[in-house]
């Protein structure tokens, strides 16, 4: 059995970083949106750009560059 992970997010304040997520929720084009109700009261939204692999280098926050 092989099994695959994926990931994305980190702890942080900045675009594709969570702090205080309230809700989480999709839609029917498989695009993720979270809400946060501390400090940052935003929403996000994640674009599903379809079911592959993904590098490590391409896994976790766009911002700050590694």
């Amino acid at each position: 059995m092989c099994v695959r992970r994926s990931a994305f997010g980190d702890g942080g304040r900045q675009p594709g970083q969570f702090y205080g997520v309230h809700s989480i929720a999709t839609d029917s084009k498989g695009n993720v949106y979270t809400t946060e109700t501390w400090e940052g009261k935003r929403l996000q939204k994640f674009v599903y750009k379809g079911i592959g692999n993904v590098m490590a280098a391409n896994q976790g926050v766009l911002w700050p560059k590694r």
